[in-house]
């Protein structure tokens, strides 16, 4: 909203509600606003059908946060700005045996399991325990009637966790790891890197290890001023989301007056490399970008970087 607002452009909105029934429901509608170009979705449980929808109704697709690998390498009607869930995992497997980690728990979200499902079963194929998936790996469902305490008491042998789920998730869960005794290190990919996780997590919350895509940490003139027009704006910090949000608007650009979603594709594709934000964002001939990823840590209620952990 920000992006458009000062390029003095009209935005429309559509709510998918995180389903891929809404996805598709969107994408049509703004088609039939007349839109060629959209800034979405974010998950990637609803990629599918948003790129079904945009492919039938002739849309293109710049997302800020889907990072499934199963939508890499395709000439399809989607571009984005993030990089694989692929590269998140090998980092987090480089980070667990480091700190010789023998026994992780990677606890997973269903809902979004194209995201958070390979991620966490890639972490244990690097860690060389494809055999231990089915022990060491727990999916669930977030509901009012989860117990996260019995979870993590029904693991209690783990000597690390990895938690990929929502930053809102991944604060619960410290709560849950640090009232059961455990003092194991606990880790999480960029699907945990938010707010929530500071301010509900807490002190529970210090020494998370998060895999994230450079630059938020970083000092660059772009990414300060982004940041102080958002403060500014929203009278709160932005999240990685608004960040990936700020990256794809600008990616977005020269397809906004494309007369149909193929021209705006190619120009896109053909404009010159930006940097929205201090991190050069090169487009590959589908769409693609490599970004590297490296751990940050939360030290006294704010994310740091912790080494270039690059994968």
């Amino acid at each position: 909203r920000l992006f458009f607002e000062e390029q003095g452009a009209r935005m429309l909105i559509c709510d998918t509600r995180g389903e891929p029934s809404g996805a598709s429901r969107c994408v049509k509608e703004l088609v039939d606003s007349g839109v060629v170009v959209i800034v979405g979705p974010m998950t990637s449980r609803t990629i599918d059908s948003a790129i079904l929808a945009a492919t039938r109704h002739g849309a293109v697709l710049v997302s800020p946060t889907v990072s499934s690998h199963l939508v890499t390498g395709h000439d399809d009607a989607l571009l984005r700005v993030i990089g694989s869930n692929l590269d998140q995992a090998d980092t987090l497997a480089s980070l667990l045996r480091a700190r010789n980690v023998s026994r992780p728990l990677v606890m997973w979200e269903m809902k979004n399991a194209a995201y958070t499902k390979i991620l966490a079963h890639r972490i244990l194929e690097r860690m060389g325990m494809s055999d231990s998936i089915a022990t060491r790996s727990v999916g669930y469902t977030t509901s009012t009637d989860l117990s996260f305490d019995s979870l993590v008491a029904s693991h209690s042998d783990a000597d690390a966790f990895v938690i990929a789920a929502s930053t809102m998730d991944a604060a619960v869960l410290c709560h849950a790891i640090r009232n059961s005794g455990s003092n194991a290190p606990i880790f999480g990919p960029q699907f945990a890197m938010g707010g929530d996780l500071i301010r509900i997590g807490g002190s529970h919350a210090e020494g998370f290890v998060v895999a994230a895509a450079a630059g938020f940490s970083d000092s660059s003139s772009a990414r300060k001023e982004f940041r102080r027009r958002f403060v500014e704006r929203y009278r709160r910090e932005p999240s990685f989301g608004a960040g990936f949000g700020w990256e794809a608007a600008s990616i977005s650009r020269p397809g906004w007056s494309a007369p149909d979603a193929m021209t705006a594709k190619r120009r896109i594709l053909e404009a010159p490399i930006l940097a929205p934000l201090g991190e050069p964002l090169p487009l590959d001939e589908h769409g693609d970008v490599k970004r590297g990823v490296v751990a940050h840590v939360v030290r006294n209620g704010r994310f740091e970087l912790l080494e270039q952990t690059t994968r």
